[in-house]
């Protein structure tokens, strides 16, 4: 199975590096997630080997399982989620608000927290940094539970509902959220 490079990853396009980010870019404007994984470089010169495959970043596996969930209150919304979670579990409650008194509630319930006071902070450069907190514990569904800050694009086009071989992320209102329902429009008016 190694030696097809396939390992279960799913397609593999072998371009060279000067088409690289043209063909990335073209892929992922057809909707496909793009991940570089390696490049390809001479090997050592004997009978069975002529070039070596060079490991690149590893993409992030997601659990869409595991929820983030975005307060900027008390959190009675977190806490009806926390109640009710059944085939989910959430990982990580993050606030634009130090002080929400729904972070105290999540770290008493031994969940883990993240904030920022997103005050005086640009838009995309607060969504960047939470991304990257929600990327840290790889989270794989957003739920807006009371979130008061309205999301950049950027934060939206990174989270919004796509499936692929690596990533499973997705954002949800959960006040408009029911089962098989589309994610709320409201969260980036």
């Amino acid at each position: 199975m190694v030696r097809t490079f396939n390992c279960g990853i799913g397609m593999i396009a072998v371009v060279s590096a000067g088409q690289a980010d043209a063909v990335a870019s073209r892929l992922e404007a057809a909707g496909e997630a793009v991940f570089r994984i390696g490049r390809i470089e001479n090997g050592p010169r004997d009978a069975r080997s002529t070039a070596r495959i060079v490991p690149g970043p590893q993409p992030i596996m997601r659990d869409p399982r595991r929820v983030g969930v975005l307060i900027s209150g008390r959190g009675s919304n977190l806490r009806a989620l926390v109640e009710q979670a059944k085939g989910y579990e959430i990982a990580l409650v993050a606030s634009n608000k130090p002080q929400a008194p729904g972070l105290d509630w999540a770290r008493e319930q031994g969940l883990s927290t993240w904030t920022w006071d997103s005050k005086g902070v640009e838009k995309e450069e607060f969504d960047r940094t939470l991304s990257a907190a929600l990327d840290d514990h790889r989270i794989g569904t957003v739920a807006l539970a009371g979130f008061m800050r309205i999301l950049s694009p950027w934060f939206i086009d990174q989270w919004r509902d796509a499936s692929s071989t690596f990533t499973r992320r997705c954002c949800r209102n959960i006040e408009d959220w029911t089962p098989m329902r589309v994610p709320s429009k409201r969260a980036i008016e």
